[in-house]
Order: C-alpha cells, then sequence, then structure tokens
C-alpha cells in the first residue's frame, strides 16, 4: 500500500481505498468511484438568521445549494456583500443570476446572526480580503464562537482576518498561497 493506493497488476485494477478516489482501468481510463450518498439531517434552524457573505462573482451553486438547505430547515438566509443592490453569481466562469443584497457587510453586525456562510468561487473570496469591513465581520464572527461554514476558495477571508494561526484546515489545493 503506497498513499492509500492498493496497486495491483495483471488483470487486476489500480484502485484508491478511499471512497473518494479514482478507478485505474488497464486500458488507461480514468473514472471517478462514485461514493456512496448519506443523507444527513440539517438541525432546526427555526428563528435562526443566517449571515451569507458574498459579492460579484460567487460561485452560484456554493450560494444557492446552502441558501436552500438554510430556508428548508426553517432558517432565515441573508446575503450580507459589500455594496447595496445585486451582485454577479457565476457558474464557474459564465455569468449567471443576479442576488439582492439584504445588507451591506458595513452596516451588519456580528449580533444579529446565529451563523455565517462563506460561498466560494474564485473572484468572490478574492475581491472581499481586500475589503476592510468584510474581513472585520469574519474576524468578529469567529471571535464570537458561532457557526460557520466557509466553501471552496472562501478559507481566503479565514486567513485574511488572521483568525487561522495555529489551526487545523481543509482546503483545496487552488486556495493555497503561492509563495
Amino acid at each position: 500500500m503506497l498513499a492509500g493506493l492498493d496497486i495491483g497488476f495483471g488483470n487486476s485494477l489500480l484502485e484508491s481505498q478511499a471512497d473518494e478516489g479514482f478507478r485505474f482501468t488497464e486500458q488507461g481510463r480514468t473514472d471517478r468511484k462514485q461514493p456512496e450518498k448519506e443523507v444527513l439531517e440539517m438541525a432546526d434552524l427555526n428563528g435562526k438568521r443566517i449571515a451569507f457573505l458574498a459579492t460579484d462573482m460567487v460561485e452560484q451553486v456554493e450560494l444557492t445549494k446552502p441558501w436552500e438547505a438554510v430556508e428548508q430547515a426553517g432558517g432565515s438566509p441573508e446575503l450580507i456583500s459589500l455594496e447595496e443592490g445585486e451582485i454577479q453569481g457565476f457558474d464557474h466562469y459564465d455569468k449567471a443570476d443576479t442576488f439582492q443584497v439584504d445588507r451591506t457587510v458595513s452596516d451588519a453586525s456580528v449580533d444579529d446572526y446565529d451563523a455565517l456562510v462563506i460561498p466560494g468561487g474564485v473572484g468572490n473570496p478574492d475581491t472581499m480580503r481586500n475589503d476592510e469591513d468584510a474581513v472585520r465581520f469574519v474576524r468578529e464572527f469567529m471571535d464570537s464562537g458561532k457557526p460557520m461554514a466557509v466553501i471552496c476558495h472562501a478559507p481566503w477571508m479565514l486567513v485574511e482576518a488572521d483568525v487561522v494561526r495555529d489551526r487545523r484546515l481543509t482546503s483545496s489545493g487552488a486556495s493555497r498561497p503561492t509563495s
């Protein structure tokens, strides 16, 4: 066994031992193994206000799917952004839908929310990490001890807020600093 791989020869397959691993066939094709789907129930969020911090270039599915889950669990999601108006969602590199902002981050208070969700997309956190109010909001949320969900590239916000020092995190490889 080497780095989680069980290496087989002859007529056998090279397979990862991890559920999310790849399967390599003798013909050289790579197929993504399908993990078993486990259905997890969302906690009861009745009466809970959940802040979603996002701006233009947010990856749309990373905003809409958690938003829907919060609503289905009885919570009240609110879109917090850098400016009033609407933000532009993206489907990878393509423009998608726009979303109405409920409150600017400069007017938002951690005390008004029970949890924070920061969706990803490359441009979303890259823009927000240059906004002092957004960074302050994230830092104060982390300091409050309230739950946070930080998706895809959004951990950049945690790094910018200097709240991850001496903590162990998971991340996509694209979220690592290049220097």
